[in-house]
């Protein structure tokens, strides 16, 4: 091969890799990454909601749970003796009874004839008694017409004084043999003291009746109290406890509710957890129309209105933030970061007092990281003008031969 061959195939080997190295760099440029559009100043403000503060005079409650119990009850217990021969048909527990129904009869025929002999005693002594009257009558005849000087102390014995106190006793024992006689035959009717529901029964027809057995416990259904017991710090919107009567409500397990009051603190603290007890009362647990009835031991959800707060707010409990702060949106769309007083607390809401200004707007959405004075805009409006900077670098980020170069 010659020296001119050799040189011609150095040279198309040259062109090849310059031809090569040119396609290549022109398939680097097309396929390299687009740059993208840079975000604005305006959608990097968080976005936030908001609602009004309000701001009134509030009450402060006390939430607590209590357990009802009855006002006034009655272990009744037979007080003669003898087998029970009816009983009420509403003597079933869980039946109301009215004051003076009868519940139980206890069989009468030997309290009946108590009283027969009783009456024939007192006609007895009676008799004796007029006897006895009637012989002094002579007496004191007799003496007159004698004209006794017998000395005065003997003069009572003259007279049969003695004889005749001795049969006025007689008769006053023979009647109240009689009243006696006719209590007990009173007595074998048993009859509610009040009004009342029937807590528990243990009396049947041919059953015998003794003074030591429970027949009938009631429980007056007039007014039921509430039992509650409620931390020492609670009563401090409740001042006048035991003074002043504070309305509450109270809420059964079913939903329904009640109106009660308080009655009374009571003096003592409770065994467990060394909390203060009040009493509440409730009139007229079993009235018509307010759903069921309470329930003896039933556990029930309390609230009481105490004292009324000036100038509080009643927020849900997530929007009082840690630090005892809320966050606030000024006209300006800054955000404000206040302290709030907790005045009350409760499961789901706080009643707070903050110093706030009337066109500020309390903030409901969380934020990552809030800083007092940051920039917000509110849900709804519209994002802030751009500036003439990011729009020359927005319209740099669109124009492709910008990007070339």
């Amino acid at each position: 091969m010659t020296q001119r061959t050799n040189r011609l195939i150095s040279t198309l080997i040259g062109l090849a890799l310059l031809a090569g190295g040119g396609i290549g760099a022109q398939l680097f440029i097309k396929s390299k990454p687009e740059t993208q559009r840079r975000r604005s100043m305006s959608s990097m403000v968080p976005v936030v909601e908001t609602m009004p503060l309000p701001i009134s005079s509030q009450p402060l409650q006390v939430d607590c749970l209590g357990t009802v119990i009855a006002d006034k009850t009655a272990a009744i217990q037979a007080e003669v003796n003898g087998r029970i021969v009816a009983v009420s048909p509403n003597l079933v527990e869980g039946e109301r009874v009215k004051k003076g129904d009868v519940l139980v009869k206890i069989d009468e025929a030997n309290y009946r004839l108590a009283v027969l002999k009783a009456e024939a005693s007192l006609l007895t002594q009676q008799s004796n008694l007029r006897i006895e009257e009637g012989q002094q009558d002579v007496v004191r005849t007799e003496l007159t017409l004698m004209d006794s000087n017998e000395s005065d102390s003997y003069r009572d014995l003259l007279l049969r004084e003695p004889q005749l106190k001795v049969v006025e006793a007689a008769v006053k024992s023979a009647e109240l043999a009689v009243e006696s006689a006719k209590l007990d035959l009173e007595r074998t009717q048993i009859c509610a003291p009040f009004d009342a529901v029937i807590v528990f029964t243990d009396a049947d027809v041919g059953d015998y009746a003794q003074s030591s057995k429970i027949l009938v416990e009631l429980a007056a259904i007039d007014r039921y109290f509430i039992r509650a017991s409620v931390p020492l710090s609670a009563l401090e919107p409740l001042p006048m406890i035991g003074n002043k009567p504070y309305s509450a409500e109270v809420t059964l397990s079913d939903g329904s509710t009640r109106l009660a009051q308080t009655y009374q603190l009571l003096p003592d603290l409770s065994q467990k957890g060394r909390m203060a007890r009040i009493l509440l009362s409730v009139d007229a647990p079993y009235a018509e129309g307010q759903g069921r009835p309470l329930l003896l031991n039933e556990v029930v959800r309390v609230r009481v209105v105490g004292e009324i707060a000036e100038n509080a707010s009643l927020i849900p409990r997530k929007y009082h933030r840690d630090g005892n702060v809320i966050w606030m949106i000024d006209p300006d769309c800054k955000l404000r970061i206040l302290s709030a007083e907790e005045l009350q607390g409760y499961a789901d809401d706080v009643l707070v007092r903050v110093a706030a200004e009337s066109d500020m707007e309390l903030v409901t959405t969380d934020l990552a990281a809030a800083v007092n004075g940051m920039q917000l805009r509110r849900v709804g409006e519209p994002a802030p003008a751009q500036t003439n900077k990011d729009q020359g670098a927005g319209q740099a980020d669109r124009d492709p031969e910008k990007q070339g170069a």
